[in-house]
């Protein structure tokens, strides 16, 4: 895309004021294509459980939109899919665990060969 050699501008300082970092993470999700998306992903988990509630909410969300518009190339859905179970485990972390499965039911409606990946993991 036009912006893959630039998207790393929109990862969030801890300088930035809470709307900025807050539209920076929604910008990263629209900015993610196959050669993008690993390293956006990658940045999204890391802000999950940042001390911002609204902040970790976005975050997850976007991964998950990166995921249900299939943005992220080959394998990406399931990646992301994974990563969406792992965080059903934080502890404490509420707001965390139930936008992580709010996501991970829309992504079986709409991709329903992800149950595998998701159903597996989850009886521990």
């Amino acid at each position: 895309g036009i912006f893959d050699d630039e998207y790393r501008q929109f990862y969030v300082k801890y300088s930035d004021p809470t709307h900025i970092k807050h539209s920076k993470i929604r910008i990263l999700a629209k900015l993610a294509n196959p050669n993008t998306a690993p390293d956006i992903v990658a940045e999204l988990g890391e802000l999950v459980t940042d001390a911002d509630e609204t902040l970790g909410r976005i975050a997850v969300r976007s991964m998950a939109n990166i995921a249900l518009n299939d943005s992220g190339g080959e394998g990406a859905v399931e990646s992301i899919s994974r990563r969406l179970v792992d965080m059903l485990d934080l502890q404490g972390i509420s707001h965390v665990t139930s936008e992580a499965a709010t996501a991970l039911a829309a992504l079986v409606r709409r991709n329903e060969s992800i149950k595998p990946v998701i159903s597996a993991p989850l009886p521990r």
